[in-house]
């Protein structure tokens, strides 16, 4: 599934749908907790004895291989990527899946733009009259990701300690120093307490002060020009700049945000006279107050610049044809096989230049996919047609599947039901999450009826269907879907996500209830839909959340000179769809806060209540509208 990386900007995961509906930017430690769950039955009919060993080996092959050096991660813009687009299309075609109507071969392309390093303009000059100095870019400084692209002229600096201020526990490095119109240079993370865990967070981990993009947004809002950070000695690993490539997502930051090694700033604290870093964060730390002063005789200019790429991605789509009635109705399997390349902001491992294998997400369940249209073709009768494919962008929100269900290549009323394989091979002690059960009668009684041939306990998890992966795409489309999810573990989003952790037979198991539960469908003579209501989101992204929801889903892959936030979607039920909101409506204002960014819609709605009725404005093909808009209250998980 998307991150909802910890310093990034749209996998409100994110994976990236908040309480808006759909996040894909919050704090990936909240996606780590394990969803509210229900088990059913357990079986020993399928064993390690019984699992097909040809099934086994495939799976072994496809996953070793996509997980793999050779790949690189499988990051958008890496030539890895194509390779394991051509990968399954290899096998679709050696399988005998026919290409979808209007397609000559198995892919669907359409572009993403990425981040691929430091632009050409970039720099970050020490402005003093006996000192005058200009740094190196990605040695020195970096300017990063989330950054906005300016320049800005010779300015002071402020340090402003954590660049945090919070209510609960009551802490702000901004309250006796003016940042207006000056540099606001912060530490990383947030204050430790005698064991390094956060002041404000309950165990390990980070809480959301300690995110970049809350960082910048509370530098901007205090009238800083530009916020500039440094990693805190002792804490944040080693003193690496941040890796700076990943998709842009149009979450960017409104003032330049740069990266400094710590050598640098402790110049800069020499030439100011000021305590070195070490003394100052555990200063801090150890008396939990703030310490923020100006750096005298400290000017600095510079201009934030990224190298941005179009790149040409794939989905990969194939299509088993069916012979009976239903021949004309499809069922949707599929899972996305792209990764995060070498990390980047959807890392776990943030600082890391390593290829993130990926072999849990998504190797395999792009695997599976593979086997179960292998078995599914092998079917001497098939009465609904089976459209198989592999998306691409995920990690980056869903894009690869936002971008098929609005370009369909068949009708989207003609599909029935979507089933979605996103980390289905680290089956532990028999356990497999299924969502999507409230979402069809039909699905949910498939699962019920096939699980107990398996030595599988199924538990129930985003039973309303609002997961974190790609089957949200088609559920927004009123499709109703399921979703087989082993459970995150510790390698999640880290380069340790290889191959020879994949429990081969809890996948091979994975592989033969999801055939099952297909033909079980492909039998019946009508899928219902229930329309369900729910969100995605574990935990707010921005400010304390008063447990608010709008339910609107944010288009990732919107236009970014568009001032708002356009939308794609909303929940069935929500106060957003009972405003009438549409597919394509940009919301530019909510109460008193005027929208321009996810953050500022976030902020907005977590500072409500449910129950509020507060103003709303939108735009609707160039008509600008204003309406009262109740808000609900966010739904739970289960």
């Amino acid at each position: 599934p998307p991150t909802i990386p910890h310093i990034n900007p749209r996998r409100f995961f994110p994976l990236l749908l908040i309480a808006l509906a759909f996040p894909l930017l919050a704090s990936c430690e909240s996606l780590l907790a394990p969803p509210t769950l229900s088990p059913t039955t357990r079986s020993t009919t399928f064993t390690a004895t019984t699992a097909p060993s040809s099934l086994v080996s495939s799976l072994q092959e496809s996953i070793g291989y996509l997980a793999s050096d050779t790949l690189e991660g499988r990051g958008v813009g890496t030539d890895g990527l194509n390779l394991a687009a051509s990968y399954v299309a290899g096998n679709f075609h050696g399988i005998g899946l026919q290409p979808a109507p209007g397609l000559t071969d198995y892919f669907q392309t359409f572009n993403i733009t990425t981040i691929n390093g430091t632009g050409p303009k970039s720099e970050l000059k020490l402005v003093n009259s006996s000192s005058d100095k200009n740094y190196a870019a990605d040695k020195d400084y970096v300017p990063m990701s989330l950054s906005a692209e300016k320049a800005f002229p010779a300015t002071p600096v402020v340090f402003v300690g954590y660049g945090i201020s919070s209510k609960d526990p009551a802490y702000d490095d901004y309250a006796d120093i003016d940042v207006k119109g000056k540099i606001a240079l912060a530490l990383r993370l947030e204050p430790t307490d005698k064991t390094k865990n956060s002041r404000f967070k309950t165990g390990p981990g980070w809480s959301r002060n300690a995110e970049f993009d809350t960082k910048a947004r509370l530098a901007a809002e205090r009238g800083a020009v530009a916020l500039i950070v440094v990693t805190p000695p002792g804490l944040g690993g080693e003193d690496k700049l941040a890796v700076n490539i990943t998709v842009f997502g149009g979450i960017a930051a409104k003032i330049p945000v740069i990266q400094v090694k710590q050598a640098i700033v402790e110049e800069w604290l020499q030439l100011a006279g000021a305590q070195n870093l070490a003394q100052i964060a555990a200063g801090i730390n150890e008396n939990f107050k703030p310490n923020s002063f100006p750096l005298e005789k400290l000017q600095l200019s510079g201009n934030a610049e990224l190298q941005k790429k179009t790149n040409a991605v794939k989905n990969v789509v194939g299509v088993l044809p069916g012979r009976g009635p239903h021949a004309n109705e499809f069922i949707v399997i599929g899972g996305h096989y792209d990764h995060l390349g070498r990390g980047g902001w959807g890392s776990r491992s943030p600082n890391s230049h390593e290829i993130h294998h990926g072999a849990d997400d998504n190797a395999s369940g792009t695997a599976a996919v593979i086997e179960v249209a292998r078995k599914l073709a092998k079917e001497d009768h098939l009465d609904h047609s089976i459209l198989v494919m592999a998306f691409t962008g995920e990690e980056e929100g869903l894009l690869g599947s936002e971008y098929f269900v609005d370009h369909p290549l068949i009708p989207l009323k003609s599909m029935v039901a979507m089933v979605n394989l996103d980390m289905v091979g680290r089956v532990r002690e028999g356990v497999l999450s299924v969502g999507g059960t409230g979402t069809s009668l039909a699905l949910e009684k498939a699962v019920n009826d096939e699980a107990p041939a398996f030595p599988l306990t199924i538990k129930t998890a985003w039973k309303n269907g609002f997961a974190p992966s790609d089957n949200t795409s088609f559920l927004l489309k009123k499709i109703p879907t399921l979703f087989f999810f082993s459970g995150l573990h510790e390698d999640y989003h880290r380069p340790t996500d290889t191959a020879d952790k994949i429990n081969y037979i809890g996948e091979a198991a994975v592989v033969e209830l999801t055939y099952r539960v297909i033909t079980k469908l492909d039998a019946l003579d009508k899928i219902d839909y229930v329309a369900t209501t729910g969100t995605t989101n574990p935990a707010n992204m921005g400010s304390p959340s008063n447990g608010a929801s709008l339910g609107v889903v944010p288009d990732y892959g919107s236009d970014q000179s568009i001032i708002g936030v356009k939308i794609s979607g909303t929940s069935p039920g929500s106060a957003a769809d009972k405003t009438g909101l549409k597919n394509g409506d940009i919301i530019t204002q909510l109460g008193k806060t005027k929208i321009t960014s996810l953050y500022d819609l976030s902020d907005a709605i977590n500072a409500a209540h449910p129950g509020d009725k507060i103003k709303m404005t939108f735009t609707r093909a160039g008509e600008t509208t204003t309406v009262d808009v109740t808000l609900t209250a966010r739904p739970s998980h289960d």
